[in-house]
């Protein structure tokens, strides 16, 4: 997929039939925070991803979240090096006012002028074009000053840079989720069992 040359797709083929889906930014948004969600089973999960996303869930239930995920990732396909896991710069549910200022400032865009695409197919923003416009997005807005504090390497600096960029890595730090707290508790219980192990 070519953002330069290419239609922006609104539906996904399935087994020689074409679905219509909701291309709308704000349902991927939504699929972002329903992922992070541990109210929810996994296999309730995916229900409600494909609710948001087709307007008709294909019976094929593997190769529909196949599509959607490939939709997810902006039409491209996957790859190893964006499975590996590291501090999340971003949160759609932290961060929703530093990025609404951030498009505001940077392209005039008013997301909240949006009607989406269920209501208004005319009104609405592509998420492959939001997904676009957030990667351009530049250091004059605060969201992306934020996102560099998050990502800084403080092994490479001046002990004077490391204690500023310590301090404002406390300041925007995200709130751990659910998830990775288990995760973290699951580690801290296995690393204990072998130490008791080998003592």
């Amino acid at each position: 997929m070519n953002l330069l040359v290419d239609v922006l797709p609104t539906s996904v083929m399935i087994h020689d039939t074409e679905y219509p889906v909701n291309p709308d930014f704000r349902t991927f948004i939504l699929f972002e925070l329903l992922m992070d969600d541990d109210s929810f089973e996994e296999h309730e999960k995916i229900l409600l991803a494909l609710d948001l996303f087709y307007e008709v869930i294909p019976n094929d239930i593997d190769k529909a979240m196949e599509e959607l995920l490939w939709f997810y990732r902006g039409g491209k396909e996957y790859s190893k090096k964006q499975s590996t896991v590291t501090e999340p710069m971003y949160s759609y549910e932290h961060d929703d006012e530093y990025i609404y200022a951030a498009f505001l400032q940077q392209y005039n865009i008013d997301l909240q002028s949006y009607d989406g695409y269920k209501s208004n197919q005319n009104n609405y923003l592509h998420w492959w074009r939001f997904l676009a416009l957030f990667k351009g997005l530049n250091d004059s807005c605060e969201f992306v000053k934020i996102m560099g504090y998050r990502s800084a390497n403080l092994s490479e600096m001046s002990n004077e840079q490391r204690k500023y960029y310590q301090k404002m890595k406390q300041v925007y730090k995200l709130p751990v989720s659910d998830r990775v707290k288990r995760h973290e508790n699951e580690l801290i219980k296995k690393l204990m069992g072998k130490e008791k192990d080998s003592a």
